[in-house]
């Protein structure tokens, strides 16, 4: 499969981390699939990777702290046609400011998106790689 064009999803895409991953494997020729909550900022990174790099670049606007996003996101791509060889779970938030806060309903959603949605992605993403013989 050498040469073989590769895309990499990448959540958290919008800033830091995510938008410095998405810049350096734009820099070795990858198709992207941004993912984040900041459609603007998606789409202006999108834009800029495309133009420096001459590659081809998806965006989702979605929310991870979400339960069905892992699922609608893997949907998203299945019916874009889109191959994913690369998963980068970036997506991350800091967390509540104490554990034993009253109110769950922060610690569920923080564990939403650090835990589950990573998990979750996984789940979905993996099965298709180990069938082609190739992902990371």
């Amino acid at each position: 499969m050498k040469g073989m064009k590769r895309t990499a999803l990448i959540t958290g895409a919008s800033a830091g981390l995510g938008a410095e991953f998405a810049e350096q494997l734009a820099a070795e020729d990858v198709d992207l699939v941004l993912v984040a909550r900041r459609k603007a900022k998606l789409d202006a990174l999108a834009e800029a990777l495309r133009h420096r790099h001459g590659i081809e670049v998806t965006t989702l606007s979605a929310d991870l702290a979400r339960p069905d996003t892992p699922r609608e996101i893997f949907e998203a791509t299945r019916s874009a046609g889109l191959q994913i060889d690369y998963l980068v779970n970036n997506a991350g938030s800091g967390g509540p400011q104490l554990f034993e806060e009253p109110e769950w309903a922060p610690q569920a959603e923080f564990l939403q998106l650090m835990m589950i949605s990573v998990t979750h992605l996984c789940h979905h993403f993996i099965p298709p790689m180990r069938e082609r013989g190739f992902g990371r």
